[in-house]
């Protein structure tokens, strides 16, 4: 079980009022959650909250029992995940999207250097922009740069 549970960032969640239901709509799937329950716990799936917590503000109105069964469902199916805030909001949705849970992709990156090397008159600064939010660059020296032979033969 997950401390700071949110639903998972690729996800789009819409509440219907009027059907007590909840839609978790992403660009590859969609999830219908029904029953009065998703529809108040939901809402406090943003990361802010505790498990604990979340109990509290829904004293009277659930069980923990029946909170801790919806949570378990919800991490099983794949919908919730441990709040992140170390990678901006539109990272954490492609990651998760992918099914890499945002803490372990926000270690792995900061871990793991990535260095990217222009080949020609292309231009990479682009590139290493998207790759350097929010990472630890490797930046390469000439001298630990292994040579590919079609780039010889190219002559670059």
């Amino acid at each position: 079980m997950y401390d700071k549970p949110q639903i998972k960032p690729h996800f789009n969640p819409h509440i219907i009022e009027e059907d007590k239901a909840v839609f978790l709509i992403s660009e590859q799937s969609h999830y219908v959650l029904q029953g009065e329950l998703y529809f108040q716990l939901v809402p406090l799936l943003n990361g802010k909250y505790t498990v604990d917590q979340i109990i509290d503000i829904l004293e009277g109105q659930a069980s923990i029992a029946e909170i801790y069964y919806a949570l378990t469902l919800m991490e099983n199916k794949g919908y919730i995940t441990e709040a992140n805030t170390d990678l901006p909001h539109d990272q954490l949705a492609f990651w998760s999207s992918l099914g890499m849970e945002p803490g372990a992709v926000a270690e792995k990156l900061q871990n793991n250097p990535v260095a990217v090397l222009s080949l020609g008159k292309d231009q990479n600064g682009p590139l290493e922009s998207i790759l350097t939010n929010g990472i630890n660059p490797y930046k390469p020296s000439p001298s630990n740069l292994r040579r590919c032979k079609a780039c010889d033969r190219a002559g670059r």
